[in-house]
């Protein structure tokens, strides 16, 4: 019995700093927008990440998520969008986004995320992630040129986490946690004032996502592929308040106001 409960111990004493090597602190390095979309009503995302990142949604429609709430986003013509107005820290160049999506159907162009990516408002800068032409992108405009970065599409009908990585250098595509593809990234990407949108590019209504979006998070770094996994099974309730600092502050006002 004694040698059982000493062998847990010395087994626990080793998973534990593995377990805790990627906590909020890595969480909150480098992290621009958090939009849990948690709030089940009204018309704006509040930025749990501290830098005013607040989203306007259009025609919001609230509904159940991979973790609490989530918007559900009707297709081409339901002017259903987050919009977040541009500041110098969302003009990225090294960065992270996921986000846990549901997709209806991917006929068409379906747009995740953007920066005017399709030519609307300010032209082709930044970058955008997307489907088109049967495969799912993320699209790099950069002053060295444009790179398409494509894989297979993801599933419908049910929840797939998306990240895309660039570090300069390589842009990597990960499902659920596991790397499908790598690309080059041509050079630094283009900034400019046009806002950041989920579910929509800039001006293009006909390329509203269709289904539902849920956690959508973006760095201004690379994220490991270990700290995808980890960040990706974790909504706001999971992470440690005490140490998430500005995080659980903001948290705090945003759960009040239920």
């Amino acid at each position: 019995m004694k040698l059982t409960i000493c062998l847990s111990i010395t087994l626990l004493l080793m998973v534990a700093p593995l377990a805790m090597s990627i906590g909020p602190e890595e969480f909150l390095d480098g992290l621009v927008v958090y939009h849990a979309y948690d709030e089940g009503k009204g018309d704006k995302a509040e930025d749990l990440s501290g830098n005013k990142h607040e989203g306007v949604i259009d025609n919001p429609k609230w509904v159940d998520g991979k973790f609490g709430k989530a918007l559900e986003f009707g297709g081409p013509g339901s002017d259903v969008f987050v919009t977040v107005e541009s500041t110098a820290k969302l003009n990225v160049d090294e960065f992270s986004f996921m986000a846990w999506i549901n997709s209806e159907e991917w006929g068409g162009v379906r747009q995740v995320v953007g920066k005017s990516v399709h030519g609307g408002c300010g032209g082709r800068v930044q970058y955008g992630v997307f489907s088109e032409g049967g495969v799912f992108k993320i699209r790099l405009e950069t002053e060295a040129g444009r790179n398409d970065i494509a894989t297979d599409l993801p599933e419908t009908g049910e929840f797939v986490h998306i990240a895309f990585t660039n570090d300069t250098k390589k842009t990597k595509i990960f499902y659920d946690g596991k790397e499908v593809m790598e690309g080059d990234t041509p050079g630094k990407l283009k900034a400019n004032d046009d806002p950041w949108r989920i579910g929509q590019d800039c001006e293009r209504l006909n390329y509203v996502f269709s289904g539902i979006i849920d956690e959508v998070r973006l760095w201004n770094r690379a994220l490991s592929e270990d700290e995808i996994n980890t960040f990706m099974e974790q909504g706001v309730d999971a992470l440690s308040v005490e140490a998430a600092g500005k995080l659980s502050t903001t948290w705090g006002r945003l759960k009040a106001g239920r």
